[in-house]
């Protein structure tokens, strides 16, 4: 069963932000209630929450093991990696290791990106509430 989250205040969202981890995020379902807000601006920043969350837990598609390959012929074609003085086996192995340190920076990237964006509407919600008590 997932959990459901519902957002009334900015340390909500910063606390979405800080409960993501690197390698596993549990899949919850996120509402926001945000009072100061009409209800097509709790769905635009909801979304936004979303999409960040998501993003977060993004699993690798098989079109990434062929930009990962793609990238790896040619280095291998430029003579950046000489196949011929290592060997076939020695190669392959290399591949393995190169997709598996790609597959770890992209993951880490999309990681520190999505809890980016999360602090950064987190932030910007103070200055929209002020703007609704005027």
């Amino acid at each position: 069963m997932q959990q459901k989250i519902i957002v009334s205040t900015a340390a909500d969202i910063k606390n979405i932000a800080h409960e993501m981890g690197l390698f596993h995020t549990q899949k919850r379902t996120i509402k926001v209630h945000l009072s100061q807000l009409s209800e097509e601006e709790n769905r635009r920043i909801e979304n936004r929450i979303v999409k960040q969350y998501a993003a977060n837990d993004f699993h690798q598609s098989n079109v990434f093991g062929i930009y990962t390959l793609m990238g790896y012929v040619l280095l291998v074609a430029t003579n950046i990696i000489p196949v011929i003085k290592l060997g076939i086996t020695n190669a392959i192995l290399l591949y393995v290791f190169f997709s598996i340190a790609v597959m770890l920076i992209v993951r880490v990237y999309n990681f520190w990106h999505a809890r980016r964006e999360l602090m950064r509407l987190a932030e910007e919600l103070p200055g929209a509430s002020s703007l609704g008590y005027l």
